[in-house]
């Protein structure tokens, strides 16, 4: 398990709090047409990123049938999962914007 991807997972959950990842969770379990193609827009901009990286830890690596860019990746300058990351509202990335 990689410790340091961990412990900055942690971190940025101390900074913005649980309700994003729950949300991305939510949508991700509950599937609609609007978010799924949201999170396929949003992937698009992941695409390109250096930070779009795979997750280091398998326990924490989630298997995405609906999107499989999404399978076990993560976003490496947050750390967050990026299958519950692009389905959610309230953590919004500056690349998602442009």
């Amino acid at each position: 398990m990689d410790i340091n991807s961990l412990f900055r997972k942690i971190k940025t959950i101390s900074k913005v709090g649980l309700n994003p990842y729950l949300e991305g969770l939510y949508n991700f379990n509950n599937p609609k047409p609007e978010i799924e193609c949201l999170a396929v827009q949003r992937l698009v901009k992941c695409l390109g990123c250096k930070f779009y990286v795979d997750e280091p830890n398998e326990l924490l690596s989630v298997k995405n049938d609906k999107i499989v860019d999404l399978n076990g990746k993560m976003c490496g300058n947050c750390e967050c999962i990026l299958s519950y990351l692009v389905r959610q509202n309230q953590k919004i990335c500056k690349k998602w914007q442009k």
